[in-house]
């Protein structure tokens, strides 16, 4: 007999509205299949990556913090500062280009499996409202409900814990900007000490509540911009959740031997689970819509049922609309190879500007005054001095202590460096200034001027770096 076709309401409108369109709650079946369990492992790893992340330290700096009023950007204990251009420009290319090049082969595959939006739903607001009210029939069922003891008890424990979670989030995500530090010192101050920064975890915690307690899939559909602009990355050998329609879909054969048309049974039984389990209420049988997140729910509930039914499994399937009409797939085609090609331009770009960064930086200069000064020594020996500046820079994450110092085989010849303060300190994105003196035998000098190396060290909780740094000392003629 011939499977009845799929009710037309699934064809013409997304399950999240009704006739009126108006929004209708989506609340998506639990399904288990092996891509799910691998994305509830995956999302409980990013859960906890997202939120500690902003909390955690590389030796000592933070590994990531986007210190806005200070215009430090930390990444993984590196630090870059506003005038630090090329390697800024290097970061945000390296995470654009990726995100381009991976929709080009597997198209939303980022927001099903690594978003924030959908991590956190997932993997903790959807899991709660589970835990709460129960698979999604229970939930159906009690928002048919009227209002009672039950209900208001069962909604309000579900709200108290989205809320619980919603400021975690938002001190995470304020930490993100504030630096850990700074905001574990506030969480265990009075609200009063700090009520701009009160005001600003109250509200963003509001609205992380609305958007993934309730919003939700409206923020996929409406507010996110990716889905809107896919299909510039995207062509027809993308991978991307898909359903054999050729499968699926019942098709009419002709038996010559009666001479007519009779429609055959196609694999698609109409049980429409794949709808019921979309986080986004959309039908993947219509084929693929900017809506899709490509979560996989679908796949796994259509091959537990094609199992169930004796068919073969991947009636949808990660497919590519070339593999759908029979054609071969191919990965190396030009899009891919552009930005492929570009993404390793950006990753080595920001691999050399990491590797050959001078992250401390010192700049001797003569001091202007007289070029030099004679002095005699107890012992009658003609000494010189000169004057110099010395200007130091730390664009390093880590605050350091730095102090110019004269090689061993330059002490022994006389030389002295004479300075008021011998070791500095320099705090992270910042620099210091000092002077010196520099006394050393006017036989050192050839044509009254000589060229004189010397170090500077820098001690960080990293450990210990060291500079060379050449000056010119000038002097007399020694034979005058």
């Amino acid at each position: 007999m011939t499977q009845p076709l799929l009710p037309k309401i699934f064809k013409d409108r997304l399950t999240t509205t009704d006739e009126l369109g108006h929004r209708v709650r989506v609340i998506p079946a639990k399904v288990q299949g092996r891509f799910q369990k691998a994305k509830d492992k995956i999302h409980f790893l990013l859960v906890g990556f997202f939120l500690a992340l902003p909390w955690l330290t590389v030796h000592g700096a933070p590994a990531l913090q986007l210190n806005v009023p200070q215009r430090r950007f930390f990444l993984l204990g590196h630090l870059f500062l506003p005038q630090d251009v090329p390697g800024l420009f290097f970061v945000v290319g390296s995470f654009a280009l990726a995100l381009v090049f991976v929709s080009a082969i597997w198209g939303r595959v980022w927001c099903g499996w690594a978003c924030p939006q959908t991590v956190f739903i997932e993997g903790f607001f959807r899991r709660v409202e589970r835990w709460v009210e129960g698979n999604h029939l229970q939930q159906r069922e009690l928002d048919k409900q009227p209002w009672g003891a039950k209900k208001i008890s069962l909604k309000s424990l579900k709200w108290a814990l989205f809320i619980l979670g919603s400021a975690a989030i938002t001190h995470s995500f304020l930490a993100l900007f504030m630096g850990g530090e700074n905001v574990a010192r506030m969480i265990i101050r009075p609200p009063s000490e700090n009520p701009g920064s009160f005001a600003v975890v109250a509200v963003s915690t509001l609205i992380v509540l609305l958007d993934f307690g309730w919003f939700r899939e409206q923020f996929c559909l409406i507010a996110c911009p990716y889905g809107r602009f896919q299909s510039v990355m995207m062509d027809e050998q993308s991978v991307t959740i898909a359903y054999d329609s050729k499968r699926g879909e019942p098709r009419k054969i002709l038996k010559p031997e009666a001479g007519a048309v009779q429609a055959a049974t196609g694999d698609c039984i109409n049980c429409v689970k794949c709808v019921r389990v979309c986080p986004t209420g959309i039908d993947i049988r219509n084929g693929f819509q900017m809506e899709c997140i490509a979560c996989t729910a679908c796949i796994d509930v259509c091959d537990e049922v094609m199992e169930k039914i004796g068919k073969p499994k991947g009636l949808i399937r990660y497919a590519s609309d070339a593999e759908l009409r029979g054609e071969k797939q191919k990965f190396f085609r030009p899009r891919v190879v552009v930005y492929g090609a570009l993404l390793i331009l950006m990753f080595t770009g920001l691999g050399f500007r990491l590797a050959s960064q001078q992250i401390f930086q010192t700049e001797i200069l003569r001091a202007i005054d007289t070029p030099y000064q004679v002095v005699v020594n107890p012992d009658g020996r003609r000494m010189v001095i000169n004057h110099f500046k010395v200007n130091w820079s730390n664009v390093s994450a880590y605050d350091a202590s730095v102090e110019i110092v004269l090689p061993k085989r330059l002490q022994g010849d006389g030389f002295e460096l004479i300075q008021a303060q011998k070791v500095f300190k320099v705090l992270s994105g910042q620099g210091e200034r000092n002077q010196f003196f520099l006394k050393f035998p006017v036989e050192f000098l050839q044509s009254h001027s000589a060229k004189v190396q010397l170090e500077d060290r820098w001690q960080t909780n990293e450990g210990e770096h060291a500079n060379k740094a050449e000056v010119t000392v000038v002097g007399p003629d020694q034979h005058i």
